[in-house]
């Protein structure tokens, strides 16, 4: 599926470009060709009238004008402009109204991939993968939000051992929230065992099965596809998981980030163990 590219992911391809980023790299992380991210550069370099990117200034009276009168979103604006004939586009009307303030945004708002995230340790995934039948399971715990790999282990046999030496290797700096345990095998175990004592003593809020097994764990085929393809090229597990948590592959905020330089930097920035944000 091709992914529609808004006015914040041009510019924010734009600004990459410049900062030194492939042409390439970009392309495949909007899922697109490359030819389009090269015609959204050259489309920068046209005049602004050539690229019919402003408003104009009878759209912008009446979004000022039902603005001032009735304080209602973007959303809605751009509905009430379609109704009285103006062809306008939803994100042209969303920029004008952050430029002047009138949408509000919710401060230290985490944006991940172009989208407002959840702060890390919000969710914690416990899953698990095996390559092929013959090969040790890899037993992950990771940050939904950032995809960073918090802790793991590498076994012949998924048993209440393995996992509880997982969850007791959950030793991160705030608290987290709720972890998800993949339904199967791993929440057989966790039912079954004495490893809710460790959950507890993490301070982990909440604990869940994730009874959409698939869909949770296909959330993670980025990273289980990296680890078929490039574990083997390193001497251990713990090599593997500090190249892969400090790969630049993610859009965070006006760059291009890694899982640890994401989930880092929002945990000093905020206090998380006393959840504010």
């Amino acid at each position: 599926m091709k992914y529609m590219l808004n006015t914040e992911d041009r510019k924010f391809i734009i600004d990459s470009v410049k900062k030194g980023y492939k042409v390439t790299e970009l392309a495949r992380m909007f899922n697109v060709t490359p030819r389009r991210i090269q015609q959204i550069l050259h489309e920068s370099e046209l005049p602004e009238s050539s690229r019919d990117s402003e408003l104009t200034e009878e759209e912008k009276k009446f979004i000022d004008d039902l603005w001032d009168k009735y304080r209602i979103g973007s959303r809605t604006i751009y509905y009430l402009l379609r109704s009285k004939g103006f062809n306008v586009s939803y994100y042209k009307i969303y920029n004008y109204m952050k430029v002047k303030r009138m949408v509000q945004i919710k401060e230290n708002a985490l944006i991940v991939n172009g989208k407002k995230a959840e702060p890390p340790l919000s969710t914690v995934l416990l899953d698990y993968h095996q390559r092929s039948f013959n090969d040790q399971y890899a037993i992950f715990c990771v940050d939904m939000t950032t995809k960073k790999i918090l802790s793991y282990s590498e076994s012949m046999k998924i048993t209440s051992d393995v996992v509880a030496a997982v969850l007791d290797g959950l030793n991160v700096s705030g608290k987290i929230k709720k972890l998800m345990i993949r339904s199967g095998v791993l929440s057989l175990i966790y039912n079954s065992s004495n490893l809710g004592y460790i959950a507890r003593k993490k301070g982990i809020s909440e604990v869940v099965t994730d009874k959409g097994s698939s869909r949770v764990h296909l959330s993670l085929s980025k990273l289980w596809q990296n680890y078929d393809k490039y574990r083997w090229t390193f001497n251990s597990l713990e090599e593997f998981v500090n190249w892969y948590n400090e790969r630049p592959v993610t859009r965070f905020e006006d760059r291009i980030a890694s899982p640890d330089q994401i989930f880092e930097e929002y945990i000093k920035k905020y206090d998380m163990n006393t959840g504010e944000s």
